[in-house]
């Protein structure tokens, strides 16, 4: 006896289409991943939780809004989800260059942490004004903001990932 297929194509299509809907809104295959399997999302939700400032973090996220660079300012900011319970405000000083955002796009951060009541920002994305300090950056499209050939604190690794 077989199956008609008619009953089996809805259920083909819709077995087909959840794992296509998950990649479409970024879910992907990591889709709902917990903090800890990025380290740098750890060490963010444990600042966020603990009200601490001054941490160093590295840490990958999607964009969920962009603020317009006000006319004389030298900062483009914009929000970054980081897990679902930790979204955190990025400014990064745009003398480092523009970072082409839009929303739902994938970011990976350099940069120094400071406590807010609103879940804190993300700064110093650019590279030391002291030189002695490691560099901030922002990677997006596989481009770093500000470029590796005017940065601070690249290391080994990631200069020879650029070469």
């Amino acid at each position: 006896m077989r199956a008609d297929p008619r009953f089996l194509l809805p259920i083909l299509g819709l077995l087909l289409a959840i794992p296509l809907y998950s990649v479409a809104r970024g879910g992907g295959l990591t889709a709902g991943r917990r903090a800890d399997a990025d380290p740098g999302a750890a060490v963010l939700s444990k600042a966020a939780r603990s009200k601490a400032s001054g941490i160093r973090v590295e840490v990958s996220g999607i964009v969920e809004s962009v603020l317009p660079v006000e006319p004389d300012s030298l900062e483009q900011r914009f929000l970054m989800r980081v897990t679902p319970e930790v979204a955190v405000n990025v400014v990064h000083e745009i003398r480092a260059g523009l970072v082409p955002l839009g929303v739902g796009d994938r970011l990976r951060i350099r940069g120094l942490y400071q406590w807010t009541a609103d879940g804190g920002v993300i700064g110093q994305t650019h590279n030391p004004l002291n030189g002695l300090e490691p560099g901030g950056w922002v990677l997006h499209g596989g481009v770093f903001y500000p470029p590796h050939d005017v940065w601070v604190g690249a290391s080994e690794s990631e200069q020879a990932a650029e070469e």
